[in-house]
């Protein structure tokens, strides 16, 4: 059993962990936003949506339900909830990014300037709430 297994983890953990879990031969119970994991290591989904719950086949089956993932998020659409999951998503990448670099290489202040900036939305949005 595993609730959101890939948070605040750094890139080479996440890629260990998936592939560890591509390789297991049992049964998986996985709880998570993370698309790309579950895209990768899940065959079978159980959607809670809405008080009900469905079996679907891989995230094909979910995104042929649900067209708007294919497009990626659209701020203005995403309710505060989805935007900060969104945020959540995009500050460990850049953290995971910033691990790997030393604060003299050439892209660390890009690097350092979009995670203030992921933070200041995340801020700004736990405050509305």
């Amino acid at each position: 059993i595993l609730d959101e297994p890939t948070n605040h983890l750094d890139i080479f953990s996440r890629e260990a962990l998936e592939e560890s879990l591509v390789q297991f031969p049992g049964t998986i119970l996985l709880i998570s936003h993370d698309r790309y994991l579950l895209d990768r290591v899940c065959r079978q989904m159980l959607v809670f949506d809405q008080c009900k719950i469905r079996r679907i086949e891989g995230l094909e089956g979910y995104r042929d339900r649900q067209p708007d993932l294919e497009a990626g998020p659209d701020w203005e659409k995403a309710s505060s909830d989805e935007e900060k999951l969104l945020l959540e998503t995009r500050i460990s990448r850049v953290l995971s990014q910033l691990s790997l670099i030393k604060p003299d290489a050439p892209d660390y202040q890009a690097l350092d300037q979009e995670y203030r900036e992921l933070i200041r939305r995340k801020n700004e949005l736990t405050n509305r709430g």
